[in-house]
């Protein structure tokens, strides 16, 4: 009898562990992931050769020469978000971490469509959009918590990537989190602690209240358009600053030039946002009374239990 609960004990674990291990690293139905062309709305920026290469400042082993992100928004606040990446493989650390891509989402509320996947070598250009391997991994990372996002990451493996290659790839995430109730905000740095020859930055605003652009610690062209229902704004840097940071800086130091993007004016539209979230329809009785008990140990007025702190 021993033997036997030894036996099922070890059954269990064993039961666990596998769950465990599906948890992070199975994947959904890659049939779910879209290939194909991006959105009709997409500017396909040529960004042409690039020669002059700074092998001293490139300290990750990939040259950026085009990195372009453009996001719709439509009327009704559904977010559409393009991006692509162009990137040359200087040494053998580019190779390791451009061989594979990680698109992250969440499929309750997004869907990813890959558009495009090129090798570019020698003056040639290798599609690589159908036949590099494709996986979906589920990377529950809080499971010590017994917290589950159900976030997923595409992860594309490219085999015969090589230094001194040109990786081109895009995609777009479909959605955002329906917390936000489609509210808008958008932050993008535009120095970089390695080198990137261009930068395209592009926001088609569809929604009638006003779009409020903050630039930070930089000063970029901001160039905006009306087209047809929506208006676009647009910023196109080349050659930005490379900003290094020295390690005994404070972490709450940003030495980054970035640009906001945000339909709240104020903080007192963040709190407007914010306030339905913390609204409850039902309240268990005892924890009603225990947030009574408190609310008359502190109450809310900070000068009095300030004035009460002096005295």
């Amino acid at each position: 009898m021993q033997n036997f609960h030894r036996s099922a004990c070890w059954f269990l674990i064993l039961c666990c562990f596998s769950s465990f291990i599906a948890k992070v690293t199975v994947a959904g139905d890659i049939e779910n992931i879209n290939l194909d062309p991006a959105p009709v709305w997409v500017i396909e920026y040529d960004v042409g050769p690039v020669d002059d290469i700074p092998i001293d400042e490139v300290s990750n082993g990939v040259f950026y020469q085009m990195v372009d992100d453009q996001i719709q928004i439509s009327k009704s606040g559904i977010r559409t978000s393009y991006a692509r990446y162009i990137e040359t493989i200087v040494n053998q650390a580019g190779l390791d971490s451009s061989s594979q891509i990680n698109l992250n989402f969440d499929p309750s509320y997004q869907k990813v469509a890959l558009h495009s996947l090129f090798i570019l070598r020698n003056g040639q250009y290798l599609d690589r959009l159908q036949t590099a391997k494709k996986t979906l991994l589920n990377r529950e990372s809080e499971l010590n918590k017994q917290i589950y996002s159900g976030s997923l990451t595409l992860n594309i493996l490219i085999s015969d990537l090589q230094v001194g290659d040109t990786l081109d790839y895009s995609y777009t995430r479909y959605g955002a989190n329906p917390v936000y109730r489609n509210a808008f905000s958008y932050r993008r740095n535009l120095n970089w602690s390695v080198p990137v020859n261009t930068q395209h930055l592009r926001i088609l605003w569809g929604k009638p209240n006003p779009l409020f652009v903050t630039p930070r610690n930089i000063s970029p062209t901001i160039e905006q358009n009306i087209l047809e229902e929506f208006t676009e704004y647009k910023v196109t840097i080349h050659k930005a600053e490379v900003v290094k940071t020295p390690t005994q800086m404070s972490a709450w130091q940003d030495p980054y030039g970035s640009i906001y993007f945000s339909e709240s004016e104020n903080w007192r539209d963040v709190v407007a946002w914010a306030k339905p979230l913390y609204k409850f329809d039902n309240i268990h009785p005892s924890v009603a009374k225990i947030a009574e008990a408190t609310n008359n140990l502190y109450p809310r007025n900070r000068n009095t239990i300030f004035a009460r702190r002096l005295s």
